[in-house]
């Protein structure tokens, strides 16, 4: 699935990055490149971006840097750590990884046969006016879920046609609030009935639900959100159909706190 581009940079993202950055000065040993390397976090740019504020941390890039410079989540930022531990309570807890500070160890990876994992993407898809499409996506973790769960409420246990992604904007609250994951079914591509999809829609990323017009022919493209001077309905017409990517269903989603 493409990934959008980086997140508007806010002043919680410039805190954790000072405080990150103290740590990694005090610790951390080689060049910037020898350790995004190492660590998986990926090249010297990307690691001074994320110590610079100039791309905001996400909790699978913050795990990394917690584990390499031997501290928790939590000693520079209180937001991923909470999310770490919301992740966690949706995962089983096991012998090999029990379920103790979420925020001082990267996310759990079970082996138990009752349980699938599926891919989180380093994709947010815009409930507002749009995120850009770029070429390609990062899997950045695997949250494990139980196989009995999947089938009923995705209609498959199959990794391979469940991805999760972040919805990032309010236009399609009160239903699906800003930072929510959402299981996504790849493997509608197209119009399957009214419903929440994820659509590349004029070369823009957007969650929205599509509405079908019987008599027309159209497909509405609506925000739940009520301000509709500032989320209006879009229509996509039969002729604009090379507009109008259908990239998978909302199956389900589930909220991450914020601190």
């Amino acid at each position: 699935m493409p990934k959008t581009k980086a997140s508007k940079i806010e002043d919680v993202h410039t805190r954790e990055a000072k405080a990150l950055k103290a740590i990694y000065v005090e610790r951390a040993v080689g060049s910037q490149a020898e350790f995004g390397a190492e660590t998986g976090i990926g090249t010297q740019g990307m690691v001074w971006q994320y110590l610079n504020a100039k791309s905001p941390l996400n909790l699978a890039a913050a795990a990394k840097f917690a584990k390499a410079l031997g501290c928790a989540i939590e000693d520079f930022s209180p937001r991923l750590a909470a999310e770490a531990r919301t992740v966690s309570a949706l995962s089983p807890a096991t012998d090999a990884a029990p379920a103790a500070d979420a925020s001082r160890q990267a996310l759990p990876q079970p082996t138990h046969a009752d349980y699938v994992q599926l891919e989180i993407h380093d994709v947010r898809m815009s409930a507002g006016a749009g995120a850009e499409c770029i070429d390609r996506s990062d899997i950045v973790a695997n949250l494990p879920v139980l196989k009995s769960w999947a089938l009923e409420n995705l209609g498959t246990a199959n990794p391979e046609y469940v991805k999760l992604v972040t919805c990032a904007g309010i236009s399609m609250q009160p239903t699906i609030d800003d930072g929510s994951l959402m299981f996504v079914d790849v493997r509608v591509r197209e119009f399957r009935g009214d419903g929440i999809y994820c659509l590349a829609w004029n070369e823009h990323l957007i969650v929205k639900r599509l509405i079908a017009d019987v008599l027309s022919g159209n497909l509405r493209i609506v925000s739940d959100n009520p301000d509709k001077e500032l989320y209006p309905d879009q229509i996509a017409t039969p002729r604009e159909a090379d507009r109008l990517t259908i990239l998978g269903q909302v199956r389900r989603w589930f909220k991450t706190c914020k601190p």
